[in-house]
């Protein structure tokens, strides 16, 4: 999820952006200890860990939503590398591989020919969702920032609400209500809500809209709109259940095509974006930013995904709510240091291999303007 055009020095480098990525891959690390780790739904409903739980997990839901924005915003002033990419890719096929011979010695009744054909084939077995999107939007990545540079400002401006209106807003309401995925967006998990991403992120770093907006607003915004989609879910939950009726709303707010949850990740960017770091943060935000997107290849493999995250935190149900958060907490940062120190050595491997400079050469061959 690491966007894979960067800053071009060091100096220029938006450290903010970097905390972004650092805080959105936290945040989904927090949504996947709370749902497929097995807390969210066997908590007693409308207790105050219910409350909780729920309150978490939708101030997290905006993580995927962030790294499309700033995929938007890096690359539309960035020449996309068919280098990066590459590399890239290169790290998703380290990681499946690699995961899968671990288990296949520890578990080997577990692994199978297709396990084998997924590691090597990531993105034709949707190994992991997210790269499998990204890898189709990349390659509309010349032609978006064609577009988002050339058209009028005003004619960008418009397009784009009326985009967010029809593929967000309107899209999120009645997708719950009829259940017909009419624009096939998934609820967010496609190419084309990627892409979406990608040109606000566009549009934000040429224009800066709202940049007088003061960063204790930009903060409000974003707890005020997760509140509303909180609130919803309960509110929802409630009616369901006081007078026994289903009326699939419930997460109508809950979504990443939620109008709310795009203003969530659209007012952090905007609060990130502005933020100076500066001296022994900034080295702190550098050293971990890199490694987010490893954190995500190794704790969603589905071998992991399935043996180390699946129902391995519904203990953490029955405890107080404090410390049940604060669980949660000291689990994904757990995770997230594991993670990123087991990618050092991957990081060390590929520099020892030149990998870098031996796929700079596909610069060369593949010219994208």
């Amino acid at each position: 999820m690491n966007n894979i055009v960067s800053e071009k020095s060091h100096s220029a480098r938006n450290f903010g952006i970097d905390a972004l990525r650092i805080l959105s891959m936290m945040m989904i690390l927090t949504l996947h200890v709370l749902n497929k780790g097995g807390i969210l739904y066997n908590v007693t409903s409308f207790s105050l860990r219910y409350y909780v739980a729920w309150l978490l997990e939708i101030l997290c839901y905006c993580a995927v939503n962030c790294y499309g924005l700033i995929s938007g915003y890096v690359g539309i002033k960035s020449k996309p590398k068919i280098s990066s990419f590459a590399l890239l890719w290169l790290r998703v096929v380290f990681y499946t591989l690699l995961i899968t011979l671990v288990f296949s010695f520890i578990m080997p009744d577990k692994i199978s020919v297709k396990h084998w054909l997924c590691a090597v084939f990531p993105v034709a077995n949707k190994q992991y969702w997210y790269f499998t999107a990204y890898a189709g939007a990349y390659l509309f990545t010349p032609l978006l920032n064609t577009a988002i540079n050339t058209l009028p400002k005003k004619d960008l401006r418009n397009s784009l609400i009326i985009i967010t209106c029809v593929f967000s807003a309107y899209y999120s309401i009645s997708f719950k209500i009829t259940g017909n995925d009419f624009f096939i967006l998934q609820s967010g998990y496609c190419i084309l809500w990627l892409m979406i991403l990608y040109a606000i992120g566009g549009y934000i770093r040429l224009y800066e809209p709202f940049k007088n907006i003061k960063k204790p607003v930009l903060f409000l915004i974003y707890f005020m709109s997760a509140a509303l989609s909180w609130l919803s879910k309960i509110a929802i939950d409630y009616i369901n259940s006081a007078f026994s009726v289903n009326t699939k709303l419930q997460m109508v707010l809950v979504q990443y095509t939620s109008p709310t949850i795009l203003i969530c990740a659209v007012s952090l960017l905007l609060l990130f974006s502005s933020m100076n770091f500066k001296g022994i943060s900034s080295k702190i935000i550098a050293f971990f930013s890199p490694s987010s997107f490893s954190v995500y290849l190794i704790h969603t493999h589905p071998l992991f995904w399935t043996y180390f995250i699946t129902d391995r935190f519904t203990t953490y149900k029955s405890f107080d709510s404090i410390i049940m958060t604060l669980c949660v907490i000291g689990t994904v940062i757990a995770i997230y240091l594991i993670c990123s120190f087991a990618d050092m050595i991957r990081e060390l491997l590929f520099k020892l291999l030149h990998l870098k400079q031996l796929l700079k050469k596909l610069d060369n061959l593949f010219q994208t303007g």
